[in-house]
């Protein structure tokens, strides 16, 4: 499990995460949203994909100088040092929102995956829960940087691409992606998505409203949003995917540290007849391919549709659920 600790303080002005109750409470509710989408609950669509929370705490009270040290080294490790605080010297009647979640993995962008088709698994299950997310809550990640994507490793990079990833449900087909590691999409915080009668951004809402958005997005988001942040606009989810196969799916992975130098290798678990056995011939063939596939689609969605015939090695389909149980019925 994963403790989650989002400090509560009406004074949006402190540096440290401080958040106010009703962001944190937009928050809480989107990541608990998001939760359900693992329910196919006759709706035909599900995945596994996204981050689960289990449950909530009210604490209060501050937390003892240990944590506050391990947490300075995690953020120092990190080169995040701006946004050290004390929180040790926080009074005894400071509230916080403690949201026990699932051990999801390490991001991408820390985890060394030479294997071409161990990266174009992580690539598909992303696309498929995006999907899934767009017709249960007309989901908008909106933030789905490299480190908002993590995947469960065990051992060397060969352990990851012997994993059969999770299976997600797309209009009552079952879509198989490629073999992988695991991949889980986290951080709802700039999300939006629809529930009940009325559609919400998660929380930041101020902050998503000044100039400083196009630091955070870049001026893709800008273009396809047109300053109206609330409105519902998929778009958003295939200018991520498109940023995700640019930086992920090279031959070279240059835009980090730990990349760099780093070269593709073919995998010989991938030479089955499960899937054509990506190597580092066709990656960069592949990678033109779904970037030309995220042209034309307007969102997630349409993507996966596009990818059935254009793409089919990024996952298998499997019949209906409602045709196979009839099947067996019969037998």
């Amino acid at each position: 499990l994963v403790l989650k600790v989002l400090p509560v303080c009406e004074d949006s002005t402190l540096r440290g995460g401080f958040t106010k109750v009703s962001e944190a409470t937009r928050h809480l509710t989107a990541a608990r949203l998001v939760s359900t989408l693992d329910d196919l609950g006759g709706s035909g669509f599900c995945t596994s994909t996204f981050e689960k929370m289990n449950r909530v705490y009210i604490v209060q009270g501050s937390p003892p100088i240990y944590l506050e040290r391990g947490w300075y080294r995690y953020l120092w490790r990190c080169g995040h040092c701006d946004i050290m605080y004390p929180y040790s010297r926080l009074s005894s009647e400071q509230l916080w929102f403690v949201m026990e979640c699932e051990l999801c993995g390490i991001p991408i962008h820390r985890v060394l995956l030479p294997c071409a088709q161990a990266r174009l698994s992580v690539f598909a299950q992303v696309a498929l829960a995006l999907a899934v997310g767009e017709k249960r809550l007309q989901l908008e990640h909106r933030d789905l940087n490299c480190g908002n994507i993590l995947i469960q490793t065990a051992g060397k990079w060969e352990d990851c691409c012997s994993q059969v990833p999770p299976t997600s449900c797309l209009e009552g087909r079952v879509y198989q992606p490629c073999r992988g590691p695991t991949a889980k999409i986290v951080d709802f915080t700039f999300a939006r998505l629809h529930h009940g009668a009325s559609s919400f951004l998660s929380s930041l809402l101020h902050f998503l409203m000044q100039c400083r958005r196009s630091v955070v997005f870049g001026p893709p988001m800008d273009r396809g949003l047109k300053g109206k942040w609330s409105l519902y606009r998929p778009r958003t989810n295939v200018f991520w995917l498109e940023f995700l196969a640019r930086v992920y799916l090279v031959q070279h992975l240059r835009d980090s540290r730990v990349w760099r130098g780093i070269k593709v290798k073919a995998c010989p678990i991938h030479c089955g007849s499960y899937d054509d056995g990506v190597s580092t011939r066709t990656l960069g063939e592949r990678q033109e391919e779904i970037l030309a596939l995220l042209k034309k689609s307007g969102s997630a969605m349409d993507f996966v549709a596009l990818a059935q015939k254009r793409a089919p090695y990024l996952f298998q389909i499997e019949r209906p659920q409602e045709k196979r149980s009839s099947s067996s019925d019969k037998t």
